[in-house]
């Protein structure tokens, strides 16, 4: 979810790579495009994003607690995530 920094409404976003300047966000069951330059992206601490399991692991080890984990995008199945967990 994001917050719009002038209202403060809760978009979802959708697509956040087929323009650098524009993300296709979706609020209430519309679907319609966004300036990247007029949102502010919150993301969660635990979402990684796309870096590749080996990074996740390293990432990991610097955990000083059992259970630590992070949420990446998964490699082998493109839209899909993975967790990976200490």
């Amino acid at each position: 979810m994001i917050n719009n920094q002038r209202s403060h409404v809760l978009f979802q976003i959708l697509n956040m790579e087929d323009d650098q300047n524009w993300y296709k966000a979706e609020l209430k069951g519309q679907e319609g495009y966004i300036p990247k330059n007029y949102i502010k992206v919150k993301p969660h601490p635990w979402y990684a994003g796309r870096i590749s399991r080996q990074v996740a692991e390293e990432i990991l080890l610097k955990k000083r607690f059992l259970g630590a984990f992070l949420i990446r995008d998964s490699e082998s199945s493109p839209g899909e995530f993975s967790i990976s967990v200490k």
